[in-house]
């Protein structure tokens, strides 16, 4: 069968792919607009080529194309010199048959290994499959004066067409979930404490009333009384003379020395040697010590072994293990421990469990994993945790606990404290119910029911 090839290109501009004879294993479609493009009945092991275009149409193309399941994966590649940017977001530059054949085949090769996307397909499994059709390419960073944090991970946006903050929480949460790993440390940014910004403004002001109309100025120190002000003050005639004893002031360590202070405040006229340094967010205009900042490490990313099992199985949401990290088990490994527990206590009533529901309408697919990991501090080594897409819930079980009121009170507020985070301006709806199995001699119910009953709060 021929090689699919999709040819972006204006039909009035000539180009070696189109003046050349199609070599009999290529089929050649040439495309004027990508809405044209989409129509077609593309596959993902068919091969995208993008002639001249304006920069910023071609990053709009590749976009479109990476977000719809036919062209998520499929080889992409520009036909001209391009910036590094460009080259980043595709497959490389081609500008004849061979190179194409060359550059695509162990990409398409890969493809054909995978599961084909369906249309329901996620932006995670999306960027997943993209990296596992492509072993050993990385997601890099770049700076983006257009973003919060002053970078952004552009590969990785190409799948994802939500908020910026979004974004950055989507791939915490992937991260978090353990399908993509972090390579090498890109850098390290201090952000704002309230709304996450790296857009901050260092400045010092007089550690006496605050004000940052401050300067930087010589001192001398008259010996003879003892005066000290700056050296402006001290000059008259050609000559330093004391403002106050009018001692003159000719041999620098016999008449006069200069101290150490050599800041003078403009509004107060404080004199200081060391400034209070102090930043200001220039995102949402609050001010902090330095040291109140939190640190962003920003890293390379590439597919882990789990993230590649769980492109060639979906389905099985279990990334091919039990649990998917420490505490941390998916649903229906989850659901199976819980029916355990109740056969246990339905057995031998010196068994009993708590069941913890965490509810948010804000949670999203992408936080989901990453709020997890958040609240695994607060929870036992025998304590189990999973994750509840369809119902944007955590489920936590805990062996021989009773949970009372009190009890709750105190965890609830840990747990409320431990999703909020620093983010004090975008507060999180949380709901949290708890279920006790303490006083009951037989639970009535399986884990899928006991699960729901707890959700909407009818635990009885």
């Amino acid at each position: 069968m021929a090689i699919r090839i999709f040819y972006l290109q204006n039909r009035q501009t000539s180009s070696d792919f189109i003046t050349a004879s199609d070599p009999p294993e290529f089929a050649l479609t040439v495309c004027a607009h990508i809405d044209e493009l989409i129509q077609l009945d593309g596959t993902p092991d068919s091969i995208v080529v993008i002639g001249q275009h304006p920069p910023s149409t071609i990053v709009s193309w590749v976009a479109q194309l990476r977000q719809h399941h036919r062209f998520a994966v499929s080889p992409l590649f520009i036909s001209f010199p391009g910036s590094d940017t460009l080259i980043a977001l595709t497959d490389g530059v081609v500008d004849s048959y061979e190179q194409l054949t060359e550059a695509s085949s162990k990409i398409v090769a890969q493809i054909k290994r995978m599961p084909k996307l369906v249309s329901t397909a996620t932006p995670t499994l999306c960027l997943l499959a993209y990296l596992n059709a492509r072993p050993g390419r990385h997601i890099l960073p770049q700076r983006c004066l257009n973003s919060a944090i002053a970078y952004e991970y552009p590969q990785a946006n190409l799948f994802f067409n939500e908020s910026e903050k979004n974004q950055m929480s989507w791939l915490d949460g992937i991260i978090a979930a353990g399908l993509l790993d972090r390579g090498s440390l890109v850098n390290k940014l201090r952000c704002c404490t309230f709304c996450d910004s790296a857009h901050l403004n260092y400045h010092e002001e007089c550690p006496e009333c605050s004000s940052i109309n401050i300067e930087l100025k010589p001192f001398i120190h008259c010996f003879t009384c003892g005066h000290i002000f700056a050296q402006e003050e001290f000059i008259a005639s050609d000559k330093l003379l004391c403002t106050k004893c009018n001692a003159r002031l000719r041999h620098i360590g016999i008449d006069y020395d200069r101290p150490l202070e050599n800041y003078v405040c403009n509004a107060c006229s404080a004199q200081f040697v060391d400034a209070t340094t102090k930043i200001q967010c220039l995102a949402c205009g609050q001010d902090s010590d330095p040291d109140k900042t939190h640190v962003r490490l920003l890293h390379e990313l590439h597919l882990s072994d789990k993230g590649s099992a769980y492109v060639l199985d979906p389905d099985g949401y279990g990334f091919s293990s039990l649990f998917i990290e420490k505490n941390l088990a998916n649903l229906k490994h989850f659901s199976d421990i819980l029916n355990w527990y109740i056969m246990l206590q339905n057995e031998n009533d010196q068994c009993y469990f708590s069941l913890i529901a965490i509810q948010s309408p804000d949670f999203s697919e992408y936080e989901l994993p990453l709020s997890a990991r958040n609240i695994t501090p607060l929870l036992n080594k025998t304590d189990i945790m999973t994750i509840d897409i369809q119902h944007r819930a955590l489920y936590i079980l805990m062996p021989q606990r009773n949970l009372s009121s009190s009890s709750n009170e105190i965890l609830f507020k840990d747990i409320k404290n431990k999703l909020i985070g620093n983010d004090q301006q975008n507060i999180p709806d949380i709901h949290t119910r708890s279920y006790s199995s303490y006083q009951e001699n037989n639970v009535r119910y399986d884990a899928e029911l006991l699960l729901t009953r707890i959700l909407i709060g009818d635990n009885q």
